[in-house]
């Protein structure tokens, strides 16, 4: 591991807007759908809400869906946009573009396990090897503060277990809303445990103060 640098970057994690497919329940893996109208405006009052710096960068997938929401937030803040193909979303294979009561009527989530996988498609296990190289980045550009890191619900369940050295079960037991910026206290890969989470509505009847054994910590946005 690296050595931490003098003046580290603050690490912001974020999910894409909400889409069509998602509001419709559609699975969408490493397909495409475009922005719901509310997608562009909580991403819009997500962007208001990040610090103000000369020296931020943004991280990207490269999918359209996360391209379009990482848009939104350089406008507010002038940030310079990287693609990262490693931040691309796990592959859902056969599943991409079926609604989940169809192929998944009786289950909450896509992977029941770290190792599970839809067919033909690519598990949280799988998906290691990519988003590590893409953490290889992230820790060669630490001299940019902060840098947001933008992209889906599954990868960035990956993103947190190698960055915060968590367990699958930790790392499978965090959701990523739409409306939610997680602040991540620790500055470089694997050298603590502890992630600041702030919802927005989609989350406000969740408890305040939520706390998981990783060390998770929900604070509501105003």
């Amino acid at each position: 591991m690296k050595p931490t640098p003098a003046h580290p970057a603050r690490i912001i994690l974020a999910r894409h807007g909400e889409t069509t497919a998602n509001r419709q329940g559609i699975i969408l893996g490493q397909r495409d759908y475009p922005l719901t109208v509310e997608g562009l405006a909580m991403t819009r009052k997500l962007a208001a809400l990040l610090p103000e710096s000369h020296q931020g960068m943004i991280v990207s997938s490269p999918i359209g869906r996360v391209l379009a929401s990482a848009g939104i937030f350089a406008a507010q803040t002038g940030w310079p946009i990287q693609i990262l193909d490693g931040l691309v979303e796990l592959s859902c294979g056969q599943w991409e573009g079926k609604p989940r009561e169809v192929v998944i009527p009786d289950r909450r989530f896509i992977r029941s396990t770290w190792e599970d996988s839809p067919p033909d498609g690519e598990s949280y296990q799988g998906a290691e090897t990519r988003v590590k190289e893409a953490i290889r980045h992230i820790n060669a550009i630490l001299m940019h503060d902060p840098i947001l890191v933008v992209g889906h619900a599954a990868v960035n369940r990956v993103f947190l277990k190698i960055w915060l050295n968590l367990s699958p079960e930790q790392a499978m037991r965090i959701q990523f809303s739409h409306d939610t910026l997680y602040y991540i206290n620790q500055r470089i890969a694997s050298e603590s445990h502890s992630v600041t989470q702030a919802p927005g509505k989609d989350r406000a009847n969740r408890k305040e103060s939520e706390k998981y054994r990783c060390g998770l910590k929900s604070l509501a946005l105003t």
